[in-house]
C-alpha cells in the first residue's frame, strides 16, 4: 500500500492498483506468456465459480506472469517473474518492459522513485516450433548386421 500526502489529505493506493497498472503495460509487449493454454474448467453453478476463484488465489504455480510490490513511502519496489517465448533477445524484453511500467507508473501515479527487477523463470516453446526435418540427422549412416 502507497501513502501519498497532499495538501488536502492522504492519498492510499493499494498495491492490487500499481499490479493492474503493470499487467496493462505487460499485456501490450510481445514475447510474453500470460497465462498456461487449454484450461478450460466447466462452470455449473456460482458456487463452483468462487470455488474456482478461491482455487486460483491459492494455487500460483500455474501463473506464468507474477508480480510482487513492495512500497515504502514514496518508493516503490517491484520484481516480476515472467515466462517468454522462445526466441525473443532478453536484453530487449526486459528493458521494454522496465522503460514501459516506469513511463506508466510515473505519468499516473506521480512517482518517479522506483526499482524493477525482471526474472525471467522460464521459456515457452510452441509445439511447431521444431520440425522432425531438423531432428534428423542427414549425414548419419546405420550398418545393421
Amino acid at each position: 500500500m502507497l501513502n501519498i500526502k497532499s495538501e488536502y489529505g492522504k492519498i492510499i493506493i493499494e498495491n492490487e492498483v500499481i499490479e493492474q497498472l503493470i499487467m496493462l503495460k505487460i499485456r501490450k509487449v510481445k514475447g510474453i506468456i500470460e497465462k498456461e493454454k487449454n484450461k478450460i474448467r466447466k462452470i455449473n453453478n456460482f458456487s463452483n465459480l468462487e470455488m474456482i476463484k478461491e482455487e486460483e488465489k491459492q494455487n500460483n504455480k500455474d501463473k506464468n506472469i507474477e508480480i510482487k510490490i513492495e512500497t515504502k513511502e514514496q518508493n516503490i519496489l517491484i520484481e516480476l517473474f515472467l515466462t517468454i517465448l522462445y526466441g525473443i533477445r532478453i536484453p530487449d524484453l526486459a528493458w521494454e518492459i522496465q522503460s514501459k511500467i516506469k513511463e506508466e507508473i510515473v505519468h499516473k501515479l506521480a512517482i518517479d522513485d522506483l526499482e524493477i527487477n525482471i526474472h525471467i523463470q522460464g521459456i515457452y516453446f510452441p509445439n511447431n516450433h521444431f520440425r522432425k526435418k531438423d531432428l534428423i540427422l542427414s549425414d548419419l549412416s546405420i550398418q545393421v548386421i
